[in-house]
């Protein structure tokens, strides 16, 4: 599965665990959104799961939630009102001077 949909623009195979988010990726990219890293939340999946597995046998897995992506400065602006109405979730904002948001 490739996240970009429109010819022209970068696009690469996703990992398998981001398939499970792949229209969530594929809606951000394609409303001028460049999402370049995520994976989504996993609750107790087994170390030997096909697609988030990993480290010791009879291990259980357990990641949060996250995504990167550039985004405009006016569309930051209405991103962060709508953040700041859910105050469990956490985000960083970084842009090329260094200012403040």
């Amino acid at each position: 599965a490739v996240v970009s949909t429109q010819s022209g623009h970068y696009g690469r195979e996703l990992n398998p665990e981001s398939t499970l988010i792949k229209e969530q990726l594929v809606k951000l990219n394609t409303n001028n959104f460049f999402t370049v890293n995520s994976q989504p939340a996993v609750n107790a999946a087994k170390s030997n799961d096909q697609v988030f597995g990993w480290g010791p046998k009879n291990g259980y897995i357990y990641q949060k939630a996250y995504l990167e992506f550039f985004a405009s400065s006016s569309d930051t602006k209405v991103i962060l009102e709508q953040i700041n109405q859910y105050p469990v979730l956490s985000y960083t904002i970084a842009n090329k001077p260094g200012t403040d948001w």
